[in-house]
């Protein structure tokens, strides 16, 4: 399926169509009266446009990796909750938004996430540690 730019000119009060080019598509969050899909062409814009959307995404993630560190409670099936998410995340980055980003940008967020990660390794195996000690006495 094709689809078109549609410029309005208003001077001579007629369509243009031209040929999309590759950009990144998206629907806005509000279901505005006409508007159903935005594309952007413009490089500079999807990366600004991804890494806000990578940035709250993270930041989301970080704040449940913290709460799950901090918390005493937290059961082994919380912290491979929030393994899957970032997982999901580090894929979304790679076959997603890898082609509208650079490399470097994509490697410096999949570094953060497995840092994430790398501590809610640390957690379990913690879990692990205390629930051996635990059953032994």
């Amino acid at each position: 399926m094709k689809s078109y730019i549609l410029k309005n000119t208003k001077k001579k009060e007629k369509v243009l169509l031209y040929q999309e080019k590759k950009g990144y598509s998206f629907t806005p969050r509000k279901a505005y009266y006409r508007v159903q899909k935005i594309t952007v062409l413009d490089d500079n814009m999807i990366s600004s446009i991804l890494k806000g959307k990578i940035m709250n995404k993270y930041q989301r993630l970080y704040r449940i990796v913290r709460s799950i560190l901090e918390d005493d409670d937290t059961t082994t099936g919380d912290i491979l909750v929030a393994l899957n998410e970032m997982e999901r995340l580090k894929q979304m980055l790679l076959v997603k938004y890898a082609k509208y980003l650079n490399k470097k940008m994509v490697e410096k967020y999949i570094g953060k996430i497995e840092i994430l990660e790398r501590s809610l390794q640390k957690k379990i195996q913690e879990e692990a540690f205390l629930e051996k000690s635990g059953r032994g006495r």
